[in-house]
């Protein structure tokens, strides 16, 4: 049992140093992005984020990303201006060539609804503002 927990204390302080380390290389691309329900552009090539139901503090919800070409797609979420401590999650390419995730937030004691994204992709950063439902 300490071995298993060694092992994903060892992968999840490496997932937040790549994830730290993606920061470093490239500049994040702040993108518009107020209504993900409905969906918008990461970039001029077409991939379109876009959260498959409205977004809760402490319930879980889809992210989907279609028409992207990439190799590793991470999003990760904090307050605006607070970091929360949660991980990066790794959104999977489904069979149809979207990426998928099964995310959530984390509540916020103070009752804030204002959130920040970042989305990863393969290096590259893109980076959007949104509020939660209440």
């Amino acid at each position: 049992m300490p071995l298993m927990l060694g092992v994903a204390l060892a992968l999840s302080l490496s997932a937040g140093k790549l994830w730290q380390e993606g920061r470093a290389r490239l500049p994040d691309q702040t993108i518009s992005c107020g209504e993900p329900v409905a969906g918008c552009l990461l970039d001029g090539g077409g991939a379109r984020l876009r959260f498959l139901s409205p977004v809760r503090a402490a319930q879980p919800f889809d992210v989907r990303i279609d028409g992207l070409t990439a190799q590793r797609v991470e999003i990760g979420f904090d307050m605006v201006g607070m970091e929360m401590g949660v991980r990066p999650q790794s959104l999977a390419k489904q069979a149809d060539g979207s990426w998928q995730v099964h995310a959530w937030l984390p509540a916020c004691t103070q009752g804030r609804r204002d959130w920040e994204g970042v989305v990863a992709v393969d290096g590259r950063r893109y980076r959007f503002r949104f509020v939660a439902s209440g």
